[in-house]
């Protein structure tokens, strides 16, 4: 107790320039600008370790099931090719892992301008704020990927031990290690992406260009999560490394856990070297770039915001045709210029997208995978279903997305301005969210579909597909509406408020129910015009007998601006602790 007391009273005192700044740095990766209450987010991280001992629990019998198989085989050829698919799969979550990670906290990698007039006024040398930033996100990147591999390098060992496995211990070490290694290759890869950036890239177009990168790859990597919970299955092709095994750095590293782990195969020498050295060079990249921008991204940063920022903008002259009243004109361009100014709002939305892609990717990918005749994919019933869901999955993520975003506040002490007259407005500045709503939730998407429906189905299925479709985003609009009772982007926000284990299966009960079932439903109406007909009248009476329900038994007394922890919390005062 003595030497815990003595390490708290350590850091609560005040120390050296470079550590006050680290450890500034260090607890802002764990706050974020849309959570008014400090300490929110490690809520949050607890609930994804939760999540991480929750998968492990899940998958431990099914591995050790699967070598008990393995082991007691005479023949080591298929538990070789099992460790490897698996040693891989453990690689490629973590590196994917750190990578979303990092593009989550693209805007945080080198330091803003908020940092800078924030510390203009202390006597802090430039170089000192840069070393300070860097130590702070690499100690962060650290963390995080020793978070994502410890738990899987030591249950995966200890379930694959056998007659033909290698020591437990060794292999621990040699997957840490690898594992480990591969995350922070792909963090210093990502950090020397924006230090390149800000060297080569105009202030006045740096803003818009680092958004769509910053989207790109966030999607690319969310999309790239069910192709690596494949791996595990496709064991069969482990026979021998393949010929361009140097040009991938996933196989590098497993070449790296291979040699650590004893293995006498050549190649695996080589690329362990390939590893070493595609870190060494990542990592250097990063500190050049740091290094190299530390005397200019100061005044960058300064000349950026005197600069025109060419950004997206929103044409507000024909938006008083979709919505007439004025009061919910109001709301609907408060809300929509706020999704289009708002990077860190842009994000959100972004990410939700590329989950509903990741969903209808691994849907195309694992029919097609399993087609021996690729000239009749798309005739298939099982491709075709997977193309009636494609727009049930972006309407719910879309509108899911929506949802969430509209919790996270964009400028929490400007929200005065609806407190004064939101009295006797409430309806309508809900309708302006229901507008909202019904132009970016159901039109937007049915537009998109609606030509890739028409291309793969032919023209009168495919318009009937898109209808039915754009109905059941409709009802799901509906659903959403019940319980809404604030104007976007301006109440408080907690995330701790609900575990996020309950969250992730809220979500994971709403894709199944949402797009596995309604699409199942749409796909055979399709093969009957009585059919499709009798559902699209069906759809459009739920959807009117929904929306006469929830606008009869609304009562709006007031709206929400101040979100606040559940009751029980407050009674035994949880967050206090």
């Amino acid at each position: 107790m003595g030497v815990f007391s003595d390490r708290t009273t350590w850091l609560a005192e005040t120390h050296s320039v470079r550590f006050e700044l680290f450890r500034h740095f260090f607890v802002r990766f764990f706050d974020n600008e849309f959570v008014t209450t400090p300490g929110q987010w490690r809520i949050v991280a607890g609930g994804a370790v939760g999540i991480l001992f929750s998968l492990a629990i899940v998958y431990t019998p099914a591995y050790y099931h699967k070598y008990l198989e393995l082991n007691g085989l005479e023949d080591p050829a298929p538990y070789a090719r099992a460790s490897l698919t698996d040693f891989l799969f453990i690689i490629l979550l973590a590196m994917t892992l750190v990578g979303i990670l990092t593009m989550l906290q693209w805007g945080s990698l080198f330091p803003s301008l908020r940092d800078y007039l924030a510390l203009a006024a202390l006597p802090v040398r430039m170089r000192d704020l840069f070393l300070a930033r860097f130590g702070a996100l690499f100690c962060f990147a650290l963390l995080f990927t020793l978070s994502v591999t410890i738990l899987p390098s030591a249950v995966l060992p200890a379930v694959m031990a056998g007659r033909h496995g290698t020591e437990v211990s060794i292999q621990f070490l040699a997957l840490l290690v690898s594992a480990t290694a591969a995350g922070l290759f792909v963090f210093f890869a990502l950090v020397s992406t924006q230090g390149i950036m800000l060297l080569v890239i105009h202030p006045k177009w740096f803003s818009r260009v680092s958004s769509v990168v910053q989207g790109s790859l966030l999607t690319a990597l969310i999309c790239a999560l069910p192709l690596i919970f494949s791996v595990p299955a496709s064991e069969r092709f482990m026979t021998a490394w393949p010929s361009w095994a140097i040009a991938a750095p996933p196989l590098w590293f497993l070449g790296l856990q291979q040699a650590i782990a004893h293995s006498s195969d050549p190649l695996a020498l080589v690329l362990t070297r390939a590893a070493f050295a595609g870190l060494a060079a990542a990592a250097a990249c990063a500190i050049l770039t740091y290094y190299w921008t530390y005397r200019r991204h100061r005044i960058r940063v300064l000349e950026s915001q005197s600069v025109p920022s060419v950004g997206l903008t929103w044409p507000t002259s024909w938006t008083k045709y979709l919505v007439r009243d004025c009061r919910e004109l109001g709301v609907f361009a408060f809300i929509t210029k706020t999704l289009v100014r708002s990077p860190h709002h842009r994000l959100v939305l972004t990410a939700f997208l590329a989950a509903a892609l990741a969903i209808v990717a691994e849907g195309l990918l694992g029919v097609a995978w399993g087609q021996r005749r690729w000239d009749r994919i798309l005739e298939s019933p099982a491709m075709r279903r997977v193309v009636v869901s494609i727009p049930l999955a972006l309407s719910l993520f879309t509108c899911a997305g929506l949802r969430y975003l509209f919790r996270l506040p964009a400028e929490l002490r400007a929200n005065w301005m609806f407190r004064v007259i939101a009295p006797g407005n409430q309806t309508a500045f809900l309708k302006g969210v229901e507008k909202v709503y019904f132009y970016w939730g159901a039109i937007s998407v049915g537009v998109a579909t609606a030509p890739v429906l028409v291309t793969l189905l032919g023209v009168t299925r495919g318009l009937v597909c898109s209808l039915s479709c754009f109905t059941f985003s409709l009802i799901l609009i509906e659903l959403i509406l019940f319980h809404l009772d604030r104007v976007p982007f301006t109440s408080s926000y907690l995330p701790g408020r609900r575990p996020l284990i309950e969250t992730t299966l809220r979500y994971w009960i709403a894709a199944v129910l949402y797009i596995a079932i309604p699409g199942s439903i749409v796909f055979s109406a399709l093969q009957s015009v009585a059919w499709s007909v009798g559902l699209n009248l069906g759809l459009i009476s739920l959807w009117q007998g929904i929306r006469y329900l929830r606008q009869s038994g609304r009562v709006t007394t007031h709206l929400e601006f101040e979100e606040l922890p559940e009751v029980t919390v407050q009674v035994l005062a949880i967050d206090r602790d």
